[in-house]
């Protein structure tokens, strides 16, 4: 494939910034030096909606900057806490230390210039009370988000409508014609022509039959339609996703790592916080 100059580090750059305003879009938000937190409201029990980065570390490895993130996330509310941070990064260490459980996403990307989308499903823009019924039929009966976490389909979806609402995200539903959708997924219009796809989702009783595939397809094709060149999205290292990734095509262009970990107050907060911290 013939790429422009510099093609993979500024869309693996548009994905880690698509991330950060991803998981602010409806939230409240903190930051400090070298740390960030976003936390929805009534949310606070769903992985996905209590999210932040460390990047900078300072020269203890990045502690004062954990702890002040951790307060933050703490008096926003929040049970549960995912952190990214580059790959590798000083962070990991202290994380680890602390009881953090990690796991690599990796970031592909997908060049639309020249793709051929004949075959693939229409998407359906979920814009109304009818297709978000629909979705929600989608997601009925898991325990397992479209990120891997355990996630009451309920509290996932009042986080998508938000997230839609906040502006920026579009969802969408796919299925053959004239049938019901069995999956859905989402693009988030990103600066020079490129799309990030966001939270993609097969009805568990579709899945091993093709429909992974074909909402790729879809959603490749949607935002082709749209006037994208490119297209990025992430997967969990090992996954079913990162398969579906390389085997049509995806070029690995990079990772993240992520860090979560059930948060409790701690008792051993540093007396001095990091720079720009909460007290």
């Amino acid at each position: 494939m013939t790429v422009p100059a510099g093609w993979a580090g500024q869309l693996f750059e548009a994905a880690r910034q698509s991330e950060r305003s991803y998981f602010a879009a409806g939230a409240q938000t903190v930051s400090g030096q070298g740390w960030h937190a976003s936390v929805m409201e009534g949310l606070t029990r769903l992985p996905a909606a209590c999210v932040g980065y460390l990047d900078r570390p300072e020269p203890d490895g990045g502690a004062l900057q954990l702890a002040a993130a951790e307060r933050a996330f703490t008096e926003l509310g929040a049970s549960v806490i995912r952190l990214y941070t580059s790959l590798p990064s000083a962070f990991d260490e202290g994380l680890a230390a602390a009881g953090y459980e990690g796991r690599v996403e990796r970031v592909f990307a997908f060049d639309l210039r020249d793709r051929r989308h004949e075959g693939a499903p229409e998407a359906r823009l979920v814009d109304d009370e009818g297709a978000w019924r629909l979705k929600a039929r989608i997601h009925a009966g898991l325990v397992r988000s479209s990120d891997g976490h355990e996630a009451a389909p309920a509290d996932w979806l009042d986080m998508e409508r938000r997230k839609v609402e906040a502006g920026g995200l579009l969802m969408f539903l796919f299925g053959e014609p004239g049938g019901p959708p069995v999956s859905t997924a989402g693009l988030i219009p990103l600066p020079g022509g490129v799309m990030r796809a966001k939270n993609l989702l097969v009805r568990a009783d579709a899945r091993g039959r093709g429909a992974g595939r074909a909402l790729l397809r879809g959603l490749l094709a949607e935002a082709a339609r749209r006037g994208a060149s490119d297209l990025v999205v992430l997967a969990v290292e090992g996954s079913v996703g990162e398969r579906l990734y390389r085997g049509a095509g995806g070029v690995d262009i990079g990772g993240l790592r992520e860090w979560a970990r059930p948060l409790a107050l701690r008792s051993d907060w540093p007396i001095r916080q990091a720079e720009g911290g909460r007290p």
